[in-house]
């Protein structure tokens, strides 16, 4: 959804693209986990430690606020796990809590 994206989305691609080195970016939590390739480079956002965010699948109407399309789940907590390796190898998972 919009209101949840990097507003220079492109410009990071393009810096990033300079740095074949590079693996992956880490962000900060976004109340839902996301890990995906872009342009060969691995992206993730840890889930929150508090509640967890329900974003939906469809471009919601215009001028709908960010609570209307967003629902909740405070009965779920996570957190990312990450292993970085010498050869540059990252293994991740998100642990869910009980």
């Amino acid at each position: 959804m919009p209101v949840c994206q990097l507003d220079n989305a492109e410009e990071l691609w393009t810096l990033l693209g300079r740095h074949p080195n590079v693996r992956a970016i880490l962000s900060g939590h976004n109340h839902c986990a996301v890990d995906e390739i872009h342009q060969g480079i691995r992206a993730l956002v840890p889930p929150a430690t508090s509640l967890q965010f329900a974003h939906p699948t469809t471009p919601p109407p215009s001028g709908t606020g960010f609570w209307e399309i967003h629902g909740t789940d405070r009965e779920r907590q996570a957190w990312r796990r990450l292993e970085l390796y010498p050869d540059g190898a990252v293994v991740t998972e998100v642990v869910w809590t009980a």
